[in-house]
């Protein structure tokens, strides 16, 4: 029994801690995403909503549109486990445009846990 509960915590600390790798602050990525006026793209970023955190994405609807977004877990399939989180996007203007993503929990003030820039240019 004490054996288990040791291994339990051991598997708790060894996941926080690739959370906390995987996850560190990385403000402004500085990606630039080139497309065509009339063109989708997509932007794929790590995700584990099973923590509360999820991806709030800012951008200009002037230029772009969201068409869609998923989440797709990472295998082999575990409770707690990470994934891909998918956002596809519309170009319905040419022009240049910035895309910030903030990774949070929507009910906590806090700054977010990661942001990401991505500017968009549209031909």
């Amino acid at each position: 029994m004490n054996k288990k509960l040791i291994l339990g915590f051991g598997v708790l600390i060894a996941m926080s801690l690739v959370f906390i790798i995987l996850f560190m602050p990385q403000i402004g990525t500085g990606d630039t995403i080139k497309v065509k006026n009339g063109d989708t793209f997509s932007v794929v970023l790590p995700s584990n909503p099973t923590t509360g955190y999820r991806w709030e994405v800012n951008f200009d609807f002037n230029y772009v549109q969201l068409t869609d977004s998923s989440y797709v877990t990472s295998n082999p399939v575990l409770v707690g486990s990470s994934g891909n989180e998918t956002f596809e996007f519309l170009a319905v203007k040419s022009g240049e445009t910035e895309m910030t993503f903030y990774y949070s929990r929507p009910w906590e003030s806090k700054p977010p846990l990661d942001t990401r820039v991505f500017m968009i240019i549209i031909e």
